[in-house]
C-alpha cells in the first residue's frame, strides 16, 4: 500500500496520530480534534474507501471521506508541496469493482469485475473528459475549478479546489427537511446560472443533487 503510515493499532481499536479532517498532528488519543472539533472517535472507514492519510503521486495525502455516491468517492485531501486543503475525487464506480482496503493484505488497487471491464473502461474514459470539462468552466462562481488529474490505483483521480460548508442534503435536513421560498432561490441562483453556461458550451451535467450542490460556510 502507498502511503504515509500516521496510524497506529492499539489491540483491535485504531487510533490516529492525525486527524483525518485536518490532517493536524496529534500527541495524544482524544475523542475529538483539539484543531477542528471532527468526532475522530466516531469516524467509520469504509472498506471500499482510501484509508486516511494514503499518499498519492507523492504529495497528495488523503483524508476523511466526504462523499459516496454511484460512480466516485470525494476525499477531504491536503497538498503537502502547496500546504493547502484540496478535494479529491477518486473514480470507483460500486457496481463494476472491488477493494477491500481494511484486509491483512489490503490494497489499494481498485479491480473491475470480469462481467463489467467494458462497461468501467468506458466509465473511466467519461470520468476523464469530466476533468476536462470541467477545468474550461474554471472561471464561473458556482463550480468547483480542477487542480490536477492522474491516474493511480488502477483508476483516476480529480483534485479539486476545496469547498469548506456541507451540501444541500445536509443542509435541508439540518433545516427540518423544509426551506424558505427565499433562501431555496438565493441557493440555487449561483447553480441556474452556471449551468446556463455550461449548457450553451455543449455540456450536460447528468448528476445534479443535492448530494452535489455545496453550500458554503458564506
Amino acid at each position: 500500500m502507498k502511503g504515509m503510515k500516521c496510524h497506529i493499532m492499539e489491540g483491535k481499536e485504531m487510533k490516529y496520530d492525525r486527524c483525518p479532517n485536518c490532517m493536524q498532528a496529534l500527541t495524544e488519543d482524544v475523542a475529538s480534534c483539539p484543531y477542528c472539533e471532527f468526532e475522530i472517535a466516531n469516524y467509520k472507514e469504509r472498506p471500499t474507501c482510501l484509508r486516511p492519510f494514503t499518499v498519492l503521486q507523492n504529495k497528495y495525502m488523503i483524508g476523511r471521506v466526504i462523499g459516496v455516491g454511484g460512480f466516485g468517492i470525494t476525499y477531504i485531501g491536503w497538498d503537502m508541496n502547496l500546504q493547502t486543503y484540496i478535494a479529491i475525487k477518486e473514480y470507483y464506480p460500486e457496481n463494476f469493482v472491488t477493494r477491500n482496503t481494511q484486509t491483512e493484505n489490503a490494497s489499494n488497487q481498485v479491480v473491475a469485475k470480469e462481467a463489467n471491464k467494458e462497461d468501467y473502461e468506458k466509465g473511466l474514459k467519461r470520468y476523464v473528459e469530466e476533468a476536462q470539462n470541467l477545468s474550461r468552466f474554471y472561471t464561473l462562481p458556482g463550480i468547483v475549478s480542477v487542480k490536477d488529474f492522474f491516474y493511480e490505483n488502477g483508476t483516476a483521480y480529480i483534485v479539486m479546489e476545496y469547498i469548506n460548508g456541507i451540501n444541500l442534503k445536509e443542509y435541508l435536513n439540518n433545516a427540518g427537511g423544509k426551506l424558505p421560498e427565499a433562501t431555496v432561490l438565493s441557493l440555487m441562483k449561483p447553480v441556474f446560472e452556471s449551468l446556463f453556461i455550461v449548457h450553451n458550451g455543449g455540456l450536460v451535467h447528468r448528476d445534479i443533487s443535492p448530494d452535489n450542490i455545496m453550500v458554503t460556510t458564506e
